[in-house]
């Protein structure tokens, strides 16, 4: 148990560093890159980005952000995905262990309030039009490295993992982008935002929004979440991982519902 509370502090330790708007290195130090430098809208989309960079959007190769994941192997070398403006109706799903950093591009790098990408799902379960199946179907972005371990169950011990299954993305981390379920303008039923799960995630100058569930932090999880929003009315903070939140807006968008719901440990520093 101990050791466990110093890997989650040394997790959360690392991603407060990063919070930082100084140069991102990447894991082999050979090079440094400039976050605001390459979030910036330029001509050349990927001017001051680091090697390994995905361009998602009109100009890029890609044209959707799960199209761009998936062409990333499965290894220890860091990627990154540059998202250009616009909304991505999509589901987002990462398998892989790597580093994997999400950017959206943006002239204000360090608040949301600039924010340009959007990610949405329309998704829920438990309702009337959509029947009933597991919460992790609903979410617009999971973080998990298979099903097993990202799925909810029911109960306070949720889905039996089973045994030696591998940890997920060891550093996924997220920057200017506002990740949205947009199901219903009210709770009709869990509608996830995210779900990390058996990985390490950190989120900077983001907003998460739905109405019901709308961060899932699942077994082995662990998530960062700095300078952004989280938006929900009914349990929309849940799990059974650790959530971490600071200098953060925690908006309940309507009455009825509560906040948070059998998570194991969650840490909120709000000035």
């Amino acid at each position: 148990m101990v050791a466990m509370l110093l890997l989650n502090l040394l997790f959360f330790l690392f991603h407060i560093v990063l919070a930082r708007p100084s140069p991102l290195p990447d894991n082999d130090n050979i090079i440094a890159f400039n976050r605001a430098e390459c979030q910036r809208p330029t001509q050349d989309p990927l001017q001051g980005c680091p090697r390994n960079t995905l361009l998602v959007g009109p100009d890029g190769r890609f044209k959707t952000i799960q199209a761009a994941i998936l062409s990333i192997p499965n290894n220890t070398v860091p990627y990154y995905v540059l998202i250009q403006p616009g909304n991505y109706t999509e589901q987002v799903n990462v398998t892989q262990q790597n580093p994997i950093t999400l950017l959206g591009v943006t002239n204000s790098p360090n608040t949301n309030a600039g924010n340009t990408v959007t990610i949405i799902w329309h998704n829920a379960t438990g309702t009337a039009t959509t029947g009933t199946y597991d919460n992790v179907y609903t979410s617009t972005l999971t973080v998990a490295p298979d099903f097993n371990s990202s799925a909810t169950g029911s109960g306070p011990d949720g889905n039996p993992v089973p045994p030696g299954t591998p940890f997920g993305s060891y550093n996924f981390r997220v920057y200017n982008l506002d990740i949205e379920n947009d199901y219903l303008p009210y709770s009709a039923g869990p509608s996830l935002a995210i779900s990390i799960s058996y990985a390490n995630a950190g989120f900077y100058y983001s907003s998460l929004r739905s109405y019901q569930d709308t961060v899932y932090i699942g077994k082995l999880g662990n998530t960062y979440f700095y300078q952004g929003e989280i938006a929900g009315q009914t349990d929309f903070m849940y799990g059974f991982g650790t959530l971490w939140v600071q200098s953060s807006r925690i908006a309940l968008r309507s009455c009825g519902g509560g906040t948070f719901y059998y998570i194991a440990e969650i840490s909120l520093k709000i000035p």
